[in-house]
């Protein structure tokens, strides 16, 4: 009879101990979760910045070049490096 009881409180703290970490891998997987996508909503709010800034640039730019200016533009970023863009 010593030996089962043995047995069973073996098994037992085995358990405890795998409930345990069961416990602590949720909690950091709900904590890990729940930062990258607070990253991935301030990257994208800053993209979304950064592309309206970029629209107003372009307006301003098409403004100042009139109506005979093509969609896409070519800049000249110095050395042997040219853009183009639209």
């Amino acid at each position: 009879m010593i030996i089962l009881e043995k047995v069973f409180k073996a098994k037992v703290d085995k358990f405890d101990e795998c409930r345990t970490k069961l416990h602590t891998n949720h909690k950091f997987s709900q904590m890990y979760f729940a930062q990258e996508l607070q990253k991935q909503k301030l990257y994208r709010n800053e993209i979304l910045h950064e592309k309206v800034q970029w629209e107003k640039e372009r307006d301003t730019i098409m403004k100042k070049m009139g109506s005979n200016m093509k969609r896409i533009v070519s800049l000249d970023v110095g050395g042997t490096h040219s853009i183009k863009t639209n």
